[in-house]
């Protein structure tokens, strides 16, 4: 999951970390630009198959976050969540294309005035399982 967020955050050209909750806020202190951010550091399990082949299915927890200034009209706010939201759109599409969301659903919240951290950010939380494709040991 790591590899597959890192390639996902280079195409669409943003930075990608992952961490507990708490180094959230840390990252995002320093936030210039959007970020995407695993929470956790990759969960999931083994799904075994009646062939006897083997897939991953991770649990993820995906923050999708840009900063915003203390004087942010709603107008701005309203644009950045726009932004987002398309972003988000990307992202779920590249999820997809890497494997099977479980359920085809990713459940998400957004947030105009996101209070992980101290500082006024937008962003979107995506939560789902993705099932990767199957594999056989040898």
């Amino acid at each position: 999951m790591l590899l597959l967020l890192t390639d996902i955050a280079a195409s669409v050209n943003i930075p990608f970390t992952w961490g507990t909750a708490d180094d959230l806020s840390r990252y995002a202190d320093g936030l210039t630009s959007d970020l995407l951010y695993l929470e956790g550091f990759g969960e999931g399990e083994v799904v075994i198959d009646s062939q006897g082949a083997l897939s991953d299915e991770y649990a993820f927890r995906i923050w999708l976050i840009t900063p915003l200034d203390m004087e942010s009209t709603v107008t701005l706010h309203r644009q950045s969540l726009e932004a987002l939201f398309d972003r988000r759109n990307e992202i779920i599409q590249m999820l997809s294309g890497a494997g099977e969301i479980v359920g085809n659903r990713i459940r998400f919240q957004n947030n105009a005035r996101l209070k992980v951290t101290d500082r006024q950010l937008n962003g979107i939380l995506m939560t789902g399982k993705l099932l990767m494709e199957p594999y056989n040991l040898c």
